[in-house]
């Protein structure tokens, strides 16, 4: 999933939307990951993977709990309310819970890198050829883990 500011305020109303505890907080953590796996000189393994999920924190008279998804169609949005809130249910009342902070707004930093994002096998693969021509030329053996990524988090 690529998280936008406006995909993840899109599921924050839903989680709003289906949330009839007394407090709610949800989390969005969206992870894009791929490396290079090189040794011998030779690159021996390539792997990408994507991530997303939903983290959503319920407290409902003093009860609190947690549930968490990597589902974001509107029905599973609905059901992780509904779990998180059974399971605060079940939990002993907390008298020392201390509220959560009312809504945060925080400002934008600008640390995302589209060329680093979309680096791709083929870009990896000739940077380590790079890596390993040098390392011949000086009679080594090279081996490493070249990566790239994209992180977000709302």
């Amino acid at each position: 999933m690529n998280l936008t500011r406006q995909r993840a305020e899109e599921i924050f109303d839903k989680v709003l939307k289906y949330s009839t505890a007394d407090e709610t907080e949800a989390m969005i953590s969206s992870t894009s990951y791929a490396l290079t796996r090189f040794a011998n000189n030779m690159i021996h393994q390539n792997v990408a993977e994507e991530s997303s999920s939903l983290s959503v924190r319920l407290v409902s008279e003093g009860r609190m709990a947690r549930a968490s998804t990597n589902r974001f169609e509107e029905a599973s949005i609905r059901q992780l309310c509904e779990n998180a809130l059974a399971l605060a249910r079940l939990q002993p009342p907390e008298p020392a819970l201390l509220p959560m902070p009312g809504p945060q707004t925080y400002r934008a930093l600008g640390r995302f890198f589209n060329e680093t994002a979309q680096l791709t096998p083929q870009t990896r693969a000739e940077t380590v050829a790079q890596v390993v021509a040098r390392a011949e030329k000086d009679g080594l053996t090279a081996a490493g883990v070249f990566s790239s990524g994209a992180y977000a988090y709302a």
